[in-house]
């Protein structure tokens, strides 16, 4: 939040929130037994939750503690624990770990999202405040690129089938708009492009980290 003067003031850690800070409350919306399923719905801003019988709800963005992110994958890639690995496989090794190491994972990221539940019916919603569309619409630093603008685009995208399993890369170009923002997004030199739900979304969109150029159409005096 900020307070009269505009200032940022930050709110609970994650550390601090999963210490407890902000129990008995009733604010909770569900339960995971993986503090880092947790931090990736948290980092898609957005999610589907599955429940044991079946059943599932959406949730989306509603709000952050304030903290800046800090990639937890990176940190471990810098310090020489993992090698470079899709985002996906990342998750499976945070997940693979014994909980006590996995929660003080996920700590490293003191950023944490809060969500509120969405109609399940409805596809997720970007920061402009439009459902977002599949493979078109894109996440920018709104500090660099303006939201609500149209582009294009040509890079590298990651190919996979129904079963999620990657299967090569291929290149393409397209039309896009900017639609979102992200946490994780920030500079210049940074988009992100929203492949939808679902096991092949998943698989393309955890391993989509190609170069590419960019070009945004703006109206000339």
């Amino acid at each position: 939040r900020y307070d009269e003067n505009g200032n940022l003031v930050k709110y609970y850690s994650t550390q601090e929130i999963r210490e407890g800070k902000i129990d008995n409350q009733k604010l909770e919306i569900a339960y995971s037994n993986h503090p880092s399923h947790i931090m990736l719905a948290q980092i898609q801003g957005s999610s589907i939750l599955r429940y044991t019988n079946g059943d599932y709800i959406r949730v989306g963005f509603d709000g952050a503690n304030g903290w800046k992110f800090q990639s937890v994958q990176k940190i471990l890639m810098d310090c020489g624990e993992i090698p470079s690995m899709s985002f996906k496989d990342f998750i499976k090794y945070l997940s693979s770990q014994p909980q006590d190491r996995e929660e003080r994972l996920v700590n490293l990221n003191p950023r944490y999202i809060f969500f509120a539940v969405k109609d399940k019916n409805t596809l997720p919603y970007g920061a402009i405040g439009y459902e977002l569309t599949n493979e078109r619409s894109i996440a920018i630093d709104p500090k660099y690129i303006p939201l609500g603008m149209v582009g294009y685009m040509k890079s590298k995208k990651p190919v996979s089938n129904e079963n999620g399993e990657l299967t090569g890369f291929k290149e393409f170009s397209r039309f896009v708009a900017t639609q979102d923002t992200g946490s994780a997004i920030r500079g210049p030199g940074r988009i992100d492009l929203f492949f939808g739900q679902g096991k092949k979304a998943e698989a393309e969109a955890s391993s989509m980290k190609a170069s590419g150029e960019f070009y945004l159409f703006v109206i000339k005096n």
